[in-house]
């Protein structure tokens, strides 16, 4: 098994420091990453871009790769623009859309379905709602079709893909699985695609 994952990187990892209790911080991540002889890990939170932390963590530990993100949930303004562009320029290299403030997740914890035993992100939207701050429930989708949000930060991301060397991938919605591929060939082929999962795109024309 070691074998198969020397150089691999693990694209979903959420350590602290976070404002959910997470198991394992960063460095103790990034100890356990070199130790199985990966390549190294992206940091994923839910709340804020990860590019800074991910760069200084480099520095301290050179024998870890870390890498930055964003998730476009309403702490850093939704289906922000102008957050994509930011993020990619402090160094994240993956953008993730919406995860718990999504509609999806928000209708399957909050809904008929709704869990015994909520997730901790839920409890902060509960936490919030008690203390009047807005926090809101985003769509990716306005009448089958993607939001106006949505097109611009895939243009943005057409547009500054080489230049960044960034990758968008799936936020929690329900649909196809559908890729835009990169021109970009500073990185290693394994890195040479971006993805847009879980979420209907109806435009023929951005299909691949």
């Amino acid at each position: 098994m070691k074998e198969l994952i020397q150089g691999a990187y693990d694209l979903h990892v959420h350590s602290a420091p976070d404002v959910l209790p997470r198991k394992l911080d960063d460095l103790e991540m990034g100890r356990r990453i070199a130790a199985a002889g990966m390549g190294g890990y992206c940091i994923k939170s839910h709340y804020f871009c990860t590019g800074e932390r991910a760069e200084l963590l480099r520095a301290v530990q050179p024998d870890c790769d870390f890498l930055g993100s964003l998730v476009l949930n309403s702490t850093v303004g939704g289906l922000n623009p102008a957050a994509v562009e930011l993020a990619a320029r402090s160094g994240a290299k993956l953008i993730w859309m919406p995860t718990c403030d999504s509609a999806y997740e928000r209708e399957h914890i909050f809904g008929d379905s709704r869990p015994e035993k909520l997730p901790f992100w839920a409890n902060i939207i509960l936490e919030l709602e008690q203390n009047q701050i807005q926090n809101p429930t985003i769509r990716l989708l306005e009448e089958g079709a993607l939001r106006q949000e949505v097109l611009e930060i895939l243009d943005e991301l057409d547009g500054r893909i080489t230049l960044h060397d960034f990758r968008m991938v799936r936020g929690r919605e329900r649909g196809r699985c559908w890729s835009w591929r990169s021109s970009s060939t500073k990185t290693a082929p394994a890195w040479s695609w971006i993805s847009l999962m879980n979420c209907t795109i109806p435009s023929p024309a951005r299909r691949l």
